[in-house]
């Protein structure tokens, strides 16, 4: 019996987190170069407001691919969503906590998608709420990176998946962010996974 055996690369970084992209501004990216045996692709997308007020129009992210010019390969617009009051870290976190305490749970609730920041963007990150007691919020899985006490969080983040795409006809691709009109700064990071190889044994 044949055996498929497909060769892949996984969360390359497109864009990475870094201060919040002012409201009226847009952050792309460098081009990230295809050769021939990059068959397909999918791309991971993680958004966070600034503050916790609602936009007054949700951010956009554009997805292109170029030959010959940048084609639009996909786009959506993130939530408006609701006004409501962010918070901070009451005591630092440790990676691979399970855990963060946060000066007010205020409209915190199971199933939120909540953005911790820190003082080093690199440590920035996405986390799903698994409960809230009190001012203690545990996670469905535990945080990845080390977060300061005091650090910012915001509830409504957003992360999507988007893909497959074809990319075999292209030659390059690139994740933008439009933040015009959106009344506040957003977080934004991108990923990209690739399909690079077919082979049959």
């Amino acid at each position: 019996m044949a055996t498929t055996n497909l060769t892949k690369t996984i969360g390359s970084v497109v864009t990475d987190w870094a201060t919040a992209i002012a409201a009226g501004d847009q952050a792309g990216h460098s081009a990230i170069q295809t050769v021939t045996n990059n068959i397909a692709a999918s791309f991971g997308i993680a958004l966070a407001r600034s503050t916790g007020s609602a936009y007054t129009v949700g951010p956009k992210v554009r997805i292109e691919a170029y030959y010959q010019g940048w084609r639009l390969l996909d786009s959506f617009r993130m939530a408006v969503g609701e006004s409501i009051a962010n918070t901070t870290l009451n005591g630092a976190v440790s990676a691979d906590d399970p855990t963060c305490v946060v000066t007010s749970a205020t409209n915190i609730a199971a199933g939120d998608i909540l953005f911790l920041g820190d003082a080093s963007a690199a440590n920035y990150e996405i986390v799903r709420v698994k409960s809230v007691a009190g001012t203690t919020v545990t996670f469905e899985e535990n945080c990845v990176n080390a977060h300061d006490s005091g650090a910012q969080v915001t509830d409504q983040a957003e992360i999507y998946s988007l893909g497959p795409y074809d990319l075999s006809t292209f030659a390059s691709v690139r994740v933008i962010l439009d933040n015009v009109g959106a009344g506040q700064g957003v977080y934004f990071r991108s990923i990209i996974n690739t399909l690079d190889s077919v082979a049959t044994a």
